[in-house]
Formats: C-alpha cells, structure tokens, sequence
C-alpha cells in the first residue's frame, strides 16, 4: 500500500522542525491528539515574533488517483484547523461533519485507527530489529490487522455458542 502524500504545516508550535513532521501527520491521522482542551490547543499555536495566530492547521494532500479512498477525484485532502475554541476537519474543502466521518474515510483507504503501525514512530525500527522471532511475529500479526479480525472471530464464536445453546433448548 502506497499513498504518496504532502503534508502542509500552519503556525504550529509542537510541529516546528524535521523530527515531528510526523507529529504534524499523527495530528491529523491519529486518536494521539483527538480530546484537546481549549488550552492545550492555545499551547499548540505558534509563540513566536510577531502577532499571534488565532488559528493553525495541518493539511495532508494524498494521491488518490487509484482510487483507494471512496471518493471520486485524484486528490484527497484532510485538514485539521484549530483556534482556541475550535477544532475542526475538512475533506476537500468542506468541513466534516464529524470526526468519525473523517475517521471511516481513513478505514476505507486502509488506515485502521486499531491498527497502531499506519505511523511508524522514531525508534520503532530498532525496536522491530531487536526483538525475539516470537516478538516479531507478533508484531507482524499486529501490523496486518490480524488481532482485529482475531477479537471479531472470538465474538463470533460466542454468539454460535449462544445460538446452539437456544437451538438445543428450543428442540428439547
């Protein structure tokens, strides 16, 4: 899976610099900055020379030309704009209706918000090279969502164990 994106930084304090260029991608993509108070999202505006913003965004420009995300143009873009009383997403343009809207967007492009490796983060890497083949493994069931389809298996099962359970009764 390959979504070859540009990412777009606006008067944000915590993204300054090459080392959280990611964070500026997990602010937008991840549940890591999701429930900010009024005054965390004053903290984020740029403090530097000059007047100060009352509002800032992240925007990720994503490539859409085969057509991963359910919408039907080349491009994609998510943009997060906060102020102190605001934080708001756009899809195109529009403001969302919701963060859940922007949210089963990602899903259906395969960006799975159980799935923590979409973002890998500053020393995950020598983290993967450095651990057990047993650790790996897990690690790699992780990343492939296995774990997701494994709990809906497991729901599965019970709600079968359940159903025979009445069906026994109800033959009896």
């Amino acid at each position: 899976m390959r979504l070859p994106c540009i990412v777009q930084v606006s008067e944000l304090n915590l993204f300054q610099g090459k080392s959280n260029f990611f964070s500026a991608i997990e602010f937008v993509l991840s549940n890591e900055f999701s429930s900010l108070k009024s005054e965390q999202r004053i903290a984020l505006l740029h403090e530097g020379a000059g007047p100060r913003p009352i509002n800032a965004f992240v925007e990720i420009v994503f490539d859409n030309c085969d057509r991963r995300f359910p919408i039907d143009c080349d491009e994609v873009r998510i943009k997060r704009v906060i102020g102190s009383k605001k934080d708001q997403f756009f899809m195109n343009g529009k403001l969302a209706s919701s963060r859940s809207e922007v949210q089963g967007t990602l899903e259906a492009a395969g960006f799975s918000l159980s799935n923590p490796y979409y973002i890998v983060k500053q020393g995950q890497i020598s983290k993967v090279a450095c651990c057990s083949g047993k650790d790996r493994l897990k690690l790699v069931r992780e990343v492939a969502g296995v774990g997701v389809h494994m709990e809906k298996k497991a729901k599965c099962e019970e709600e079968l164990a359940v159903t025979d359970t009445f069906i026994q009764k109800t033959e009896e």
